[in-house]
């Protein structure tokens, strides 16, 4: 009962930790990004997509803060891993060894695959702003397009984006369906492979390697949210990437608000 209210405990405080710095998170890079944006020439702001502004402000942040939580649950578990292969290290360091080489080899099976999800994920934050600046020249210029009857024609362009979105997300999603189901055979496979080697090859018994198969059962547990919490983190790594473009092509235009102040006219 101890225990229990201890990890209830601990649990608690890890969620509201976790809700706190999210918060901070978001209250600090909005603030950073509204401040770049007033200090920025206005030669510069008025050729600005406006749509890149409101979908940065609003939509893009907050998809920043996903791949935040993400990111934060990658590290978390990858400390799981090491400590459940440090245990099993210390039991059986030649099984241990083989596991971690498939491991290492499994990686290139998934290179590809997150190669793709980063390309589709920062092709989707462009078309992203893209999108917002549609929307949002549709609502300055609502009248012309009524009074010129181009509306119908204008939608089409918006629906058009929209589709070519969701083809996007549809593509990202297989791409994330095929690393979450091939994920878990090909560690059980290697893991086979490790246990064959070890009793066939190295002459080992079945009974040594219970407490290491549990050692293993629990690490590759956290390895698979690795997995799929880093699979997560790259569909919003375009977000991050179009951000920091953003901030940096902002900063590089900014206001020089040098030389002495205006008091009044001498004539």
């Amino acid at each position: 009962l101890a225990s229990f209210m201890f990890k209830a405990l601990f649990r608690y405080t890890d969620v509201y930790y976790r809700a706190i710095t999210t918060s901070i998170f978001i209250k600090n890079i909005k603030k950073k990004l509204l401040l770049e944006i007033s200090e920025v020439k206005y030669s510069k702001y008025v050729t600005i997509n406006f749509g890149t502004i409101q979908n940065s402000v609003t939509t893009e942040i907050h998809i920043i803060c996903s791949a935040f939580l993400q990111y934060i649950s990658v590290m978390q578990s990858a400390i799981f891993v090491v400590v459940y292969i440090g245990l099993s290290f210390l039991t059986n360091p030649k099984f241990t060894l083989i596991v971690i080489v498939g491991g290492w080899l499994s990686r290139f099976l998934f290179k590809s695959l997150y190669k793709n999800s980063e390309k589709l994920s920062n092709d989707i934050a462009k078309k992203n702003n893209k999108l917002s600046g549609l929307v949002m020249q549709q609502i300055t210029n609502f009248k012309y397009l009524k009074s010129t009857a181009l509306m119908k024609g204008y939608l089409k362009k918006i629906n058009f984006t929209i589709d070519d979105i969701e083809k996007d997300l549809v593509v990202l999603g297989k791409t994330s369906a095929k690393v979450m189901s091939i994920r878990e055979p090909i560690i059980v496979l290697f893991l086979v492979i490790a246990i064959y080697i070890q009793i066939n090859v190295l002459g080992g018994k079945f009974n040594s390697l219970i407490i290491i198969l549990l050692f293993f059962y629990r690490a590759f547990g956290s390895l698979m949210t690795v997995q799929q919490s880093w699979t997560a983190f790259l569909k919003y790594v375009g977000s991050i990437t179009q951000y920091v473009d953003f901030i940096s092509d902002v900063k590089n235009f900014k206001e020089e608000n040098e030389g002495k102040e205006f008091t009044t006219f001498n004539d």
